[in-house]
This record gives C-alpha cells, sequence and structure tokens, in this order.
C-alpha cells in the first residue's frame, strides 16, 4: 500500500511516466509489463513493437472497423441525473446529423494550392498496400459527401499513384 507521505505519492507517478517516457508507447507491450490475462489494442507499428510480424497485418488501428466485427462499442446506459443548485442536469448524447458541412466549409475557404496539397497527401495516404478497395471506397465517399470537388481531386491523384506503381 502507498504511503501517506506526499512525496512518495508523487513518485508513483513520476516513475511510470519517466518508463514511458524512455521506452515510449508500447511500454505495456513488454513482457516483463504485459498483463496476464490477454487484452486488445489498437496500436499498429510505433516504437518499441513487440508483437510479431504477422499480428501486426491483423491488428485494427482504428474504430469502428470492417475488418474486426468482434469490437464494437458499449451500449449507452441511462445516467441518473445529478442535482446542482435545485436542478436537475441530465447528459445526454449530440446526435450530429450533418458531419460533413463543417469540413467542407473549411475545405472551400482554403486557396487552390492548398486545396490541391490536402487532395495529393489525402490521395497518396490512401494508396497504402494494406488499404483495401472497401476501405478505399468508404474514405473517397466520405471525402466526396465533404466536397465533390475533393473527392474528384483525391480519386485523380489516387489514381495517378496507382498508375506510377503498376508500371
Amino acid at each position: 500500500e502507498p504511503s501517506d507521505e506526499k512525496m512518495l505519492q508523487t513518485r508513483l507517478y513520476a516513475y511510470a511516466d519517466t518508463q514511458r517516457y524512455r521506452i515510449g508507447v508500447n511500454n505495456q507491450m513488454l513482457p516483463i509489463n504485459r498483463p496476464v490475462c490477454p487484452f486488445y489494442d489498437q496500436h499498429v507499428d510505433g516504437a518499441m513493437h513487440y508483437t510479431e510480424a504477422g499480428n501486426a497485418v491483423r491488428e485494427v488501428n482504428y474504430f469502428p472497423s470492417t475488418q474486426d466485427k468482434s469490437v464494437h462499442e458499449a451500449n449507452p446506459y441511462p445516467h441518473d441525473p445529478e442535482v446542482y443548485n435545485n436542478v436537475k442536469k441530465v447528459r445526454e448524447m449530440i446526435h450530429k446529423t450533418d458531419d460533413f458541412e463543417q469540413p467542407g466549409q473549411r475545405y472551400r475557404a482554403m486557396d487552390a494550392a492548398r486545396q490541391d496539397r490536402l487532395a495529393h497527401r489525402l490521395g497518396m495516404a490512401l494508396s497504402g498496400v494494406r488499404t483495401t478497395e472497401e476501405v478505399l471506397n468508404i474514405w473517397l465517399n466520405w471525402w466526396t459527401k465533404v466536397d465533390p470537388q475533393l473527392g474528384a481531386a483525391v480519386r485523380s491523384y489516387l489514381t495517378q499513384h496507382q498508375n506510377l506503381h503498376t508500371l
């Protein structure tokens, strides 16, 4: 059990923080630090990544995933309202119905050169070997919803990059 001494309690945090800094974000993958029970993390690659190369390809590093159907978001459950100054404070989910309007406005506010750089970088990022056709179509659909010109530009750069690698 930790001591009541404030300085010793501070060291409990400092030692863990030092270890994270020294070893890196994957410090929990070290055999000595690894939990006894199996666990699921969404880290791929990175410094000091200890999983085998074969397993790293199958890992999913985003959520929700079309590749790993076993991982799902927990069901929401109702919370009892808190009372503050004789008023009930209720926390509710905010359901956003339009996820593409604000990014579209941001994209259209950019100058033409910046729009082109963004489309080029997105096309390069989506041209990776591990990008499946299904994931590629999802991303292209999302960028087209942000702005039709952006979707077309990303598709154009993606096609150009794929053609360069097939020659």
